[in-house]
């Protein structure tokens, strides 16, 4: 029998997640915008950091989407956040840093747009 394997959601220490998007549309169309994911260095850090994750359709996937740089609504983020830190081929591609400044300030620029 093969050991269970520790997600990346228990490897990231990820604590909580969130979603910063313009237009939360319910139709299939995604929203520009990032997800947002409070993670602990460590198991003595207290608060944790805040990073940006955020999704772009592959070239291997025929739809192209308006907004290219998209958040994952909350109940599938979980199961896209395994995809895009292994390295499975997938449909979407996950980016994530460090939230910083310029991420919301270009988000608060784009509701101006």
């Amino acid at each position: 029998m093969v050991p269970l394997q520790a997600t990346f959601i228990e490897k990231d220490n990820v604590l909580l997640i969130g979603q910063a998007c313009i237009d939360n549309q319910t139709s299939g169309r995604k929203s520009w915008g990032y997800n947002l994911v409070l993670r602990k260095e460590n198991q003595t850090d207290l608060y944790g950091e805040w990073w940006a994750a955020w999704f772009e359709d592959s070239g291997i996937y025929a739809q192209q989407q308006i907004h290219p740089h998209y958040a994952i609504r909350i109940p599938h983020f979980y199961e896209e956040y395994e995809f895009g830190r292994s390295n499975t081929i997938h449909v979407r591609r996950m980016h994530i840093s460090k939230l910083a400044t310029e991420g919301i300030d270009k988000l608060i620029n784009k509701l101006f747009e």
